[in-house]
């Protein structure tokens, strides 16, 4: 034992409750620093230890360990290993896929054979290789980067080393995780916050299981002492650290003041201040949209007699309508319209007639609608000349693209006082935060969920693609606009926004 190093390891409260937890799969979140990725990998070599020893006195136990991509799995994870484990045990070789051999001895007179299997996860031959391994426990690292498939096939490929022809099985098979929080659509918020159950599992001799799930916060690094006014009036975040947090001592100083000033308030609230971010339905079609920067705090009015614009889209049997004008540099979206299975021109009678003799009377009206201008079965007009017979002039859109409609819509959000929406417009502004978003495919990646282009079609979609055609409007964006190229967007001087 004199030849030895010795291992000071002294965990936090939280990594401490997450080591005691007997849970067959546990994970520890945490801000950046905190300890998580030293604490996983020491839960696995505290199993080791831990192991009975076999009828040679070798306590065997074999890690595996699994990243997104290689050069995460070098740069870090090897280095939180190599950090840890003594060069006079052992040492990891750095060829795909790396392994490492550990061996040490414990005071009772047993040795500890530690093996680590260290993969990356980058395509379907190596998620192919990961179920051919037998380990006996499994750790994620930064599980946000992983699939919810890859934990399934932990759960299958633990406690399956040593075997019996050792004289002893595995004493402690499960799967830990670690990682900073993620969206609440993300499959952790799932697995261990909603509590979605997790399939029964079959055992290699006909037994079955279901496996439990264990979770661990540890304490945000940061504090924001207004940060409902920062969610919902946008006001300036006063921050402050939490002497609560964890690992502090061993982090260089000012390690989380320099991330305040680095991070977005997104960033910060999900990082340091340990929030689950709000509930996007998928993929968000247009990230840019922030309601602290872009909705209003109170009823917009519209300026008389100057034009204001009605975005439409006409499509199907669902028309939706969006209100804006050019004020002080900047549109203000002011109305929406919506009508479920309804014919256009009722759309027109009940709707829109209703908001322009309530809100725009005496005001010029220009409706930039859907291009596609489909005729009407019944009256054959379309939906430009239904509109021109109600005394609404309107014109089609430059363009039905989705990629020029998209585009416009990030210019006009990405500008300083680009835009400003009221915030009556609930459709519209659930549309752009929550609900309009992109397809999710079938097919998953090694790297997480596949989308489609298009959007999915709901009640707020026919709300946001009418912004979109109003943003189009506004942006001068054409038909056969080079959207790679922002500088070719053309501004008059009359509608700068």
């Amino acid at each position: 034992m004199a030849d030895y190093p010795a291992i000071s390891y002294a965990p936090s409260l939280t990594v401490l409750r997450f080591h005691n937890s007997t849970a067959f799969i546990k994970a520890l979140a945490g801000p950046p620093g905190g300890g998580k990725s030293v604490g996983a990998f020491m839960d696995g070599l505290l199993r080791a230890m831990r192991q009975p020893a076999d009828r040679e006195g070798l306590r065997r136990f074999r890690l595996g360990i699994a990243r997104a991509t290689y050069p995460k799995l070098k740069t870090t994870t090897l280095k939180t290993v190599q950090d840890w484990m003594p060069p006079a045990f052992g040492d990891v070789k750095l060829t795909a896929p790396m392994e490492g051999l550990y061996r040490f001895p414990l005071p009772d007179g047993t040795r500890v054979r530690f093996e680590v299997l260290m993969i990356a996860l980058e395509d379907e031959k190596d998620i192919d290789d990961m179920r051919s391994l037998e380990v006996s426990a499994f750790w994620l690292h930064e599980a946000t980067d992983l699939t919810e498939a890859i934990l399934r096939i932990a759960v299958q490929r633990v406690g399956r080393y040593p075997s019996m022809k050792h004289g002893v099985a595995c004493a402690e098979p499960g799967v830990v995780l670690d990682f900073n929080l993620p969206d609440q659509s993300h499959w952790l918020h799932r697995k261990f916050v909603e509590r979605e159950p997790f399939p029964v599992i079959e055992l290699p001799d006909g037994r079955t299981f279901a496996p439990t799930l264990e979770l661990f916060m540890q304490p945000p690094a940061v504090v924001c002492d207004n940060e409902d006014a920062v969610e919902n009036d946008g006001a300036p975040p006063r921050f402050r650290m939490n002497p609560a947090a964890e690992n502090v001592a061993n982090l260089p100083p000012d390690y989380y003041a320099n991330q305040l000033a680095a991070l977005k308030w997104p960033e910060i609230r999900s990082y340091l201040m340990m929030r689950w971010t709000p509930t996007a339905l998928g993929k968000l079609v247009h990230p840019e949209f922030s309601a602290p920067a872009h909705v209003g705090k109170l009823r917009t009015t519209p300026v008389r007699g100057e034009e204001a614009l009605i975005g439409i889209d006409t499509s199907g049997l669902h028309p939706g309508a969006v209100f804006g004008q050019p004020q002080a540099g900047q549109l203000v979206v002011m109305d929406e319209g919506y009508a479920e299975d309804m014919a256009f021109e009722q759309f027109i009678q009940e709707v829109l007639l209703s908001v322009i003799a309530k809100r725009y009377h005496g005001t010029p009206l220009l409706a930039v609608c859907d291009p596609s201008n489909p005729r009407d079965a019944r009256t054959g007009l379309t939906p430009v000349q239904l509109l021109e017979r109600y005394q609404i002039h309107a014109i089609p859109a430059a363009t039905n693209r989705f990629a020029l409609r998209k585009a416009a819509v990030a210019r006009l959000l990405n500008r300083r006082r680009g835009c400003v929406i009221d915030p009556a417009c609930t459709m519209l502004i659930d549309g752009l935060a929550r609900s309009y978003v992109h397809r999710r495919l079938r097919a998953t990646a090694t790297t997480g969920l596949e989308y489609a282009n298009e959007p999915v079609k709901g009640p707020t979609s026919h709300v946001v693609e009418a912004f979109q055609y109003l943003a189009m409007h506004v942006a001068h964006l054409a038909a056969d606009e080079d959207i790679s190229m922002p500088s070719r967007v053309r501004v008059r001087k009359r509608r700068v926004v």
